[in-house]
């Protein structure tokens, strides 16, 4: 987020033209998708089986849970979670990389116009 800010401030006293703002734009976009792609991915999921629900148990409820041990439900729950975040991990890095390019064109055709 720092550095969407260092960009939105030092832009506007560049002068720059219409095409490299553009991509300059788009780059920032990018890079703002990537930071809620993260944020999404390590946000906890507190719902469905196991130790999130361990809470809501009594006593006797929580040892006959711990006792049956990892179920199929809770196993496939996990996995998931697991993919789901790390599909967002990798469209996080994908945003990221394009914004960096992008930002980079920026600077070519800010060059060489």
């Amino acid at each position: 987020m720092a550095v969407l800010v260092a960009l939105g401030s030092t832009v506007k006293d560049l002068h720059l033209s219409g095409p490299a703002v553009a991509i300059g734009a788009l780059g920032g976009a990018a890079l703002l998708a990537a930071t809620v792609l993260l944020l999404l991915a390590v946000r906890p999921d507190l719902g469905g089986p196991g130790w999130p629900s361990w809470s809501r148990l009594n006593r006797e409820e929580l040892n006959d849970c711990l006792a049956m041990g990892y179920r199929a439900e809770h196993l496939r729950y996990m996995a998931a979670l697991a993919r789901r975040k790390f599909l967002l991990l990798r469209a996080a890095v994908d945003c990221l990389l394009g914004g960096v390019g992008l930002l980079a064109a920026a600077a070519v055709v800010t060059w060489t116009l």
